[in-house]
């Protein structure tokens, strides 16, 4: 379980470090001086699989979610940076800026991240890093496992073949932690969507079985709603000056 609250945990103490106001972590928080709209809207997504914390065989989740990400800010008016400057930038100099942002010193993380937005601001106006954390939690469901509500979403619970039984599951959920951060490494903003339930569950007998959710079975619209939900009081509270679809080196 330590892994699965790493990230949280990390976000939070961010937040004591940069002095942002903390509420409900399912509709997202701020920071107490808004950007207003001196924020030109150019910002730079960084790679889900950066800060991801599932296991190996959930990986066909982040592309999902970089997709999403940047598809909802495109909508929203922002200005995305391609996902290969920021890559480049990732790769530079033996992955250093990769493994900073990945440090569990919340001081560390915070340079990393500058120091990134920085790289990228020298060929474009990225002015914002948007950093999505994908998070692996547990919870308790009982029969008749109807499902669950987490981070701003309600999702059902499939069992396979008679539900039957009293069985008491621990099933495994993803949500994404959206962060934004501007060029000092200071978090401005977090937000939380909930995406779906991580495993199926088969009855054989008596018993329930849980198993991993495979390549396909996580709706796409899934990963778009938490996304959404988790950007959608940043979005709100950053208006933008420019809009458009197209980027510009």
């Amino acid at each position: 379980m330590l892994i699965k609250h790493f990230a949280l945990s990390l976000s939070l103490a961010l937040f004591v470090l940069t002095g942002c106001e903390s509420t409900d972590p399912g509709s997202g928080s701020s920071s107490s001086e808004p950007m207003g709209n001196n924020f030109s809207g150019h910002v730079a997504v960084l790679p889900s699989e950066v800060l991801s914390y599932l296991p190996q065989n959930y990986a066909y989740i982040c592309p999902m979610v970089n997709e999403a990400t940047a598809d909802e800010l495109i909508q929203e008016g922002y200005l995305v940076a391609p996902e290969d400057l920021v890559a480049n930038a990732l790769a530079a100099n033996g992955e250093s800026l990769r493994r900073q942002i990945q440090s569990s010193d919340p001081k560390v993380m915070a340079k990393g991240v500058s120091d990134l937005i920085w790289k990228l601001n020298d060929e474009t106006k990225v002015e914002m890093l948007i950093v999505p954390q994908i998070l692996e939690q547990s919870v308790t469901l009982k029969s008749p496992y109807n499902g669950h509500s987490w981070g701003g979403v309600s999702r059902e619970f499939h069992v396979n073949g008679d539900r039957g039984g009293e069985q008491i599951l621990q099933v495994d959920t993803a949500s994404v932690i959206m962060g934004a951060y501007n060029k000092f490494g200071q978090a401005v903003y977090f937000g939380q969507g909930g995406m779906d339930f991580l495993e199926n569950a088969t009855r054989a007998g008596d018993h329930l079985y849980l198993s991993p959710k495979l390549s396909g079975q996580i709706p796409t619209v899934y990963v778009q709603d938490a996304v959404a939900k988790a950007l959608a009081r940043w979005q709100m509270e950053a208006p933008v000056s420019m809009s458009g679809r197209d980027y510009q080196r």
